[in-house]
């Protein structure tokens, strides 16, 4: 696991970050399980659902990228 340097750019900017509830659960049954995902947004509650992790990695991609640009 790597760790990351929480200081901000500057001494009177707050860091950025991102604070999420992952739950994941499998579906499916047989030889064909299927991977389900929700994250929940720590501050406010809210939910978005992912039916595959493919679709929650892309999701965390885009969102890292809009923080990035803040």
């Amino acid at each position: 696991m790597r760790c990351c340097n929480m200081r901000s750019k500057s001494r009177f900017e707050p860091p950025v970050y991102l604070a999420y509830l992952l739950r994941l659960w499998q579906t499916g049954q047989g030889d064909q399980p299927v991977w389900r995902a929700s994250l929940e947004e720590a501050g406010n509650g809210i939910r978005y659902g992912f039916s595959s992790l493919e679709e929650l990695v892309e999701f965390l991609k885009e969102r890292l990228a809009e923080a990035g640009r803040k």
